[in-house]
């Protein structure tokens, strides 16, 4: 029985809890997201049964991504001011937090912010208003709120909501690029590229990602110069680069999925056009300014 009973949970306050047998709370147990291993909770029971159910496959993306990753991608300027008039408008009508409605829209996005994608915020705000209506002792709001706040805070780098706009450019490029591969084979040359995609990093997401990060916003509260931003730019550069190329070559390029050689050094070579193009910046940056 305690086999059919197992199961792994996301609480509202953003841990993850593995229950191997729902009936004894000493058989609780909660990830240490520093060592990645379950330890022995025997505190709040409410808090581990009155949560929300988690796949052992999200677990490690969860933990790595979400709530120790230092990166999340910004939520369109429309929700961010939404979250700012809700968090303005509570400071002056507490009552605000008893609107349901309300509250579920500002608990979504929050949640998005912190990383989580569209749907899955949208089901762990269900799920907690579920609980809520049928009277659990589910956490309180305030609780939930306060640590969505302390992950939004603990990030050091955020990604433009413009992807859909600079996707196609990159795309298009590698396109280009991977079709005068097949045609050249061994003779292909990246350098015939690299003064094309310097121009496009020019305008790319990287240099938006930079802009954005050097200026306070919600919920940018520090902002850093590009040497200090460089480690991020470059980590969310290969995340999203090598998703694109990835999806080229399963989709249009399939005679390279046996050249992950020539792939791994065409975006090294990519990556070092963009290093040299961020040379110029921040001195482009000072000189607006």
């Amino acid at each position: 029985m305690g086999v059919l009973n197992s199961k792994y949970l996301l609480s509202y306050d953003f841990r993850i809890f593995y229950c191997p047998e729902t009936f004894f709370i000493g058989a609780y147990k909660e990830l240490n997201q520093e060592t990645l291993k379950f330890e022995l909770y025997t505190d709040n029971r409410d808090l581990v049964e009155y949560a929300y159910p988690i796949d052992v496959s999200e677990i490690d993306p969860i933990v790595k991504t979400i709530l120790m990753g230092s990166i999340s991608y910004l939520l369109s300027e429309q929700n961010l001011a939404w979250i700012k008039e809700f968090e303005a408008t509570t400071s002056k009508n507490p009552d605000i937090w008893e609107d349901e409605k309300y509250v579920f829209n500002y608990l979504t996005l929050k949640i998005m912010l912190m990383g989580f994608s569209e749907s899955k915020a949208l089901d762990i705000a269900k799920s907690y208003f579920k609980y809520k209506r049928e009277g659990h002792p589910v956490l309180n709001i305030k609780s939930m709120v306060k640590a969505i706040n302390k992950n939004i805070d603990s990030k050091e780098f955020w990604i433009t909501n413009k992807m859909i706009e600079f996707d196609p450019v990159e795309t298009s490029f590698l396109k280009k690029v991977l079709t005068n591969k097949i045609s050249s084979g061994f003779a292909f040359d990246y350098k015939y590229f690299e003064r094309e995609y310097m121009s496009i990093c020019n305008s790319s997401f990287s240099k938006e990602n930079f802009s954005i990060n050097s200026v306070k916003s919600y919920p940018i509260k520090k902002t850093k110069n590009l040497q200090d931003q460089t480690p991020y730019i470059f980590q969310a550069y290969e995340s999203i680069m090598t998703t694109i190329v990835n999806n080229l070559v399963l989709n249009k390029f399939p005679q390279l999925q046996h050249e992950p050689k020539f792939l791994i050094n065409l975006l090294a070579e990519m990556k070092n056009t963009l290093s040299n193009t961020m040379l110029m910046w921040e001195q482009n940056a000072r000189n607006k300014n």
